[in-house]
């Protein structure tokens, strides 16, 4: 007990060091305590104040907060700044931290950022986060506060595309920049720009043009994803750069590609469907462009652009232009390619062909174009014309110009060609000539005043590999061949002129293995075929108004050649008439001699200018026919009455036969005769000798046969020979009516009694 009182006295005491500690400390420094106000939280200190040696010192207080901002790059930031207070007159300080993060610890502190204001780094785009903490330094102590976050956000800048959309008739337009690229014309976005591929997509848009300004030599991709149109009294599509003199062109290239179909529709009589200075490219593309008097699609020459091509792959593209003096499609330095594409034009020009290109036109693998002009080419290049696997369809009926112009030409692969002209040339190549490999062309030159349908000046025309020519002149000559050389190799040729030859060739016309017909108007007085020489190797030749050997331009025979060779094995003949031209009335040239040939044979100038008198001229393989072959002669031809064949061991000429007497009762007796060509003997039957045989008491009395049908004599049923009785009834007699008569009636009383007698016996029984 007495214990725990002792300890219940010192807590006690205690508790009042405890209650009047502080009061002795306030009074040690000689401030009084405030006067009670009865509330006990003016006693307690505040959160602003440490505590420090028994002394508070003031956290500063921010007053004013730094302030975020959006800005671009390149644009001036403006500074962003803090001010802060303490009240115990405490010296402030500064530092500015950044944070990638809404957040004002743990960040980046900036060295020497130490004012109360900091201007953000605006070079970098993005999102950056600055704060600053304030510092109250009193007597070596410190107190720090950090201020709330500043967001700085830098935006990249609004970047300005060189490309404008036009939907008005006028200059007005919409440039395209990164802050409208997704939907250029505000309309829900039927226009649209991937800067970053450089491609324009056309949604179902209605726009009155593209443009680009800018010489990067970029390529603009325009991607056609819906039907659109542009409908213009300025260039559909323009590709140019700015200078400062102005507008020029420049090296951007062009694609257009997609699902949906471009029309481009040009109402004035000057603006291009689609104009280009380095190059354009449709690749699966479906294009329409309908101009008046101007371009459909230029591709123009500029300084600096090696090639200005225009390439046209698995797309379908159709043209029709009104103009009277200008092209559909130009290439000023580039060359047409079309692969796998097909391609209308209608052009109405007078002067100027439907398609010109500076190196090459080439329509490849699978393509069909068709092309037609009014009075000018319809394809034309001073290169070449090259069609591969395709069908060309190039018509100018009203022209004067060749539908086909090219240095040289070259249709392959199983191509099908048409040309045709009005007064013009079909297919004019010059020193490059033209070869029909495996294909077709069919030339005609339908105007009443024309020239000639297929024609090469310097170089040569092949026909190989089953390739065929049809070529047809209403008023001059079908093939003309100026100081070349035609050269056929299993294949067909089919020339037909006017009032002129049918084919001229001032060189040498080599066939081998094919088969030509020419002609010309009935009545003309000009030959079928002109040439200086002739060689005709196993081939078929119809000349319906003869051939002439000479040069065509002098008329001079000095360097003519003219020879004919069979097939392995046959023969080859040379026919000619001189009455008609139908070959009816024609004959072997020279007549009693040489033709049918079995072997080459080369014909004198002699010869050759012979036959240029015949009206009808006829080289080809003989056939013989007619004649019959016998036992020591071989068939003699109706036509050239020459041997061919071989010997018939079998025909003979049997002449004379006599009988031999060599019948007997039952096999015909034989005749026998000797060929009167070679002797040899043939017995043969003699119809109608034999014997028969002369029974007599049943047996041949020539070759001692029995015969089959006697019976004995007291049978009854004598039959046979002599031995038969005359009074018997014979099979088949029938002179003794009276006679059958009682045998009937004898068997049938007969038949009674034995039925009667039949039926009395079973009574009986």
């Amino acid at each position: 007990m007495r214990g725990e009182k002792r300890w219940k006295i010192i807590v006690l005491c205690l508790c009042l060091i405890s209650v009047l500690l502080p009061a002795t400390v306030l009074a040690s420094t000689g401030d009084e305590l405030p006067p009670s106000t009865g509330d006990i939280s003016d006693s307690v200190l505040q959160p602003t104040d440490i505590i420090v040696f028994g002394k508070a010192i003031g956290v500063p207080v921010i007053t004013s907060q730094p302030k975020g901002k959006t800005y671009t790059i390149g644009d001036t930031a403006e500074a962003i700044s803090v001010e802060a207070s303490v009240s115990d007159g405490g010296t402030l300080s500064y530092q500015w931290y950044s944070n990638t993060t809404d957040n004002n610890s743990g960040g980046a502190m900036l060295d020497a950022e130490t004012n109360s204001s900091y201007t953000p780094d605006l070079s970098a785009e993005g999102v950056m986060y600055y704060y600053c903490v304030v510092t109250s330094t009193l007597n070596g102590e410190t107190a720090e506060v950090a201020s709330d976050t500043a967001k700085i956000e830098v935006e990249p800048a609004v970047e300005e595309y060189d490309v404008y959309i036009y939907t008005g008739q006028g200059y007005s337009n919409t440039r395209i920049t990164s802050e409208n690229a997704e939907d250029v014309l505000g309309d829900g976005g039927t226009v649209s720009y991937d800067a970053s591929t450089c491609t324009l997509t056309l949604d179902n848009a209605k726009i009155t043009g593209i443009l680009t300004y800018g010489g990067e030599n970029k390529t603009l991709t325009v991607n056609v994803a819906s039907d659109s149109v542009i409908s213009t009294n300025r260039n559909g599509i323009s590709l140019q750069a700015m200078s400062t003199a102005g507008p020029v062109f420049y090296q951007d290239s062009l694609v257009v590609t997609g699902d949906g179909k471009l029309t481009i529709n040009i109402l004035n009589n000057t603006s291009t469907g689609i104009s280009v200075y380095d190059g354009a490219t449709f690749r699966d593309a479906n294009i329409e462009i309908n101009t008046n008097n101007s371009l459909a699609i230029a591709l123009s020459e500029w300084s600096g652009v090696e090639r200005n091509d225009l390439n046209i792959i698995n797309s379908t593209l159709s043209i029709t232009t009104g103009a009277k003096s200008t092209n559909a499609i130009w290439t000023e330095n580039g060359g047409i390619s079309i692969d796998n594409s097909n391609v209308t034009i209608t052009a109405n020009s007078s002067s100027y062909p439907a398609m010109w290109s500076l190196y090459d036109i080439a329509i490849i693998n699978g393509s069909d174009v068709k092309a037609s002009v009014g009075d000018s080419n319809v394809l034309y290049t001073p290169g070449e014309i090259r069609i591969e696997k395709s069908i060309v369809t190039a018509t100018g009926e009203v022209s004067s110009a060749p539908a086909l112009y090219a240095n040289s030409i070259k249709i392959t692969d199983k191509s099908d060609v048409t040309a045709i002209a009005g007064n013009g040339n079909a297919v004019y190549a010059e020193s490059g000539g033209i070869v029909i490999d495996g294909a077709a062309l069919e030339a005609k030159v339908i105007g009443g005043s024309g020239s000639y349908t297929v024609y090469t000046y310097g170089g040569d025309i092949i026909v190989r590999n089953g390739g065929n020519l049809t070529a047809e002149s209403a008023a001059d000559s079908a093939v003309f061949i100026e100081d070349g050389d035609m050269s056929v190799t299993g294949s067909t040729v089919t020339a037909i002129g006017a009032n002129y030859e049918g084919v001229i060739v001032d060189g040498a016309l080599n066939v081998k293995d094919s088969v030509i017909a020419v002609s010309r108007t009935a009545g003309s007085s000009f030959p079928a075929v002109v040439t200086e020489q002739l060689n005709v190797e196993a081939s078929e030749i119809t000349a319906d108004g003869g051939i002439g050997f000479y040069d065509w331009f002098t008329q001079d025979a000095d360097n003519i050649a003219f020879s004919i060779t069979p097939a392995n094995g046959k023969f080859v003949e040379l026919k000619v008439d001189d009455t008609s031209s139908d070959g009816s009335a024609a004959m072997h040239f020279p007549e009693g001699s040489g033709s049918p040939y079995g072997a080459a044979v080369n014909f004198d100038a002699g010869a050759m200018k012979a036959m240029e008198d015949y009206k009808y001229i006829r080289i080809g393989e003989h056939i013989h026919a007619g004649g019959v072959a016998t036992c020591t002669a071989l068939a003699v031809c109706d036509d050239c009455r020459r041997e061919y064949g071989s010997i018939d061991p079998d025909h003979h000429s049997f002449s004379a036969y006599a009988y031999n007497n060599d019948a007997t009762c039952t096999a015909n007796g034989t005749e026998t005769a000797k060929c009167s060509l070679c002797g040899k003997v043939d017995t043969r039957e003699k119809a109608g000798t034999m014997l028969g045989h002369n029974y007599k008491d049943g047996v041949c009395l020539v070759c001692g046969t029995a015969d089959p049908n006697y019976k004995p004599a007291g049978s009854g049923e004598q039959t046979g020979g002599a031995q038969e009785d005359a009074n018997s009834p014979q099979t088949g007699d029938e002179s003794n009516p009276a006679l059958w008569f009682a045998l009937t009636l004898a068997s049938g009383t007969a038949a009674i009694a034995a039925a009667a007698y039949g039926c009395w016996k079973r009574r009986e029984q």
